[in-house]
């Protein structure tokens, strides 16, 4: 793994860490890839850079299309995203 591949990852770590909604991912990675983003691509990057389960988070996908566009509301999305990262408003 080269450093970038390496930085790739501990920022995308970090940007969890910290509380990064499940949108902010999306950008974050449309960015990296210049544009050009699957939801598969977000599955691997969550799965082999964040050590998220594939099981845990394909089911977020059903909110957006094809292209990784939102198709439901925010809130939805992120109370999905919370749920997946354990997460609470308590």
């Amino acid at each position: 793994m080269g450093s970038e591949d390496r930085q790739d990852h501990e920022d995308l770590r970090a940007m969890i860490r910290q509380g990064a909604t499940f949108l902010d991912i999306v950008a974050y990675l449309r960015d990296r890839e210049s544009g050009r983003i699957t939801p598969f691509g977000v599955l691997a990057a969550l799965q082999q850079e964040a050590n998220l389960s594939f099981v845990d988070t394909r089911d977020v996908l059903e909110y957006f299309d094809p292209q990784m566009h939102p198709i439901v509301d925010a809130d939805e999305i992120e109370r999905r995203w919370a749920e997946i990262v354990g997460r609470t408003d308590e």
